[in-house]
């Protein structure tokens, strides 16, 4: 408990002032693509919840609301859903944003249709397959869980502190992620950690972007999965 309590902080300090810093103001392009091709229905979306774990900034959320779910937006920063609270009321959407870690504001008794998890790699890896679980539990029988991961072959892999597994605390080396806990698994190892949470993989997709001139090479895993 006092190792997941610690990274908790952790996670909460550093994306609260990359939250403040970076405000990213358009939705996850793979994420639009997933929902007008499994959620394309937006009146029958008006009877389904949805919820973002790690909203930051609340960018995803909007899509998420415009695609006609009752949208609902979790973040372990208090600095991050403050500015994310303050963003949406500008913008008159509907969407709430809860304080803290979803393991502790959110329940089961209050089940959803769609999860969707940008980042569940800044995180242990023994942390991140516990959330799946978790999240697995807060799903309805056949909901769907968006999400990603961080590929080894991202130019910041490996320049850190080695905590296990795929886990390292990033140093210098890493530039403007030092400091950040961050997990790298590929597609195998991430289909296996979603497979022992309970989850069934519908398909899964490989985004890439070389940035600043082509110098620095970012590379994810999305999945689609649905609870089984």
């Amino acid at each position: 408990m006092a190792e997941e309590s610690a990274v908790r902080t952790g996670v909460a300090a550093f994306w609260g002032a990359e939250a403040l810093a970076h405000v990213l103001s358009w939705p996850d392009e793979n994420l639009v693509r997933f929902l007008g091709t499994r959620f394309s229905d937006r009146a029958g979306n008006a009877s389904r919840r949805a919820v973002e774990i790690g909203c930051g900034n609340g960018r995803n959320l909007f899509a998420l609301e415009r695609q006609g779910f009752e949208t609902l937006g979790v973040d372990i920063s208090e600095d991050a859903a403050n500015n994310c609270r303050a963003i949406l009321s500008a913008a008159g959407m509907k969407a709430r944003v809860l304080t803290g870690a979803f393991q502790d504001v959110l329940t089961p008794a209050e089940p959803f249709d769609l999860i969707v998890w940008d980042s569940p790699f800044i995180d242990t890896e023994a942390g991140m397959a516990d959330g799946f679980a978790r999240a697995r539990a807060l799903l309805k029988p056949g909901g769907m869980l968006w999400v990603k991961f961080r590929h080894p072959e991202s130019w910041f892999a490996g320049l850190g502190a080695h905590r296990g597994g795929g886990t390292y605390l990033l140093d210098d080396r890493a530039g403007p992620y030092a400091g950040a806990l961050y997990s790298f698994h590929d597609r195998a190892a991430g289909e296996a950690m979603l497979k022992a949470a309970g989850f069934a993989i519908s398909n899964a997709e490989r985004v890439e972007l070389w940035k600043k001139n082509e110098t620095e090479r970012h590379v994810w895993t999305v999945f689609w999965a649905e609870a089984g």
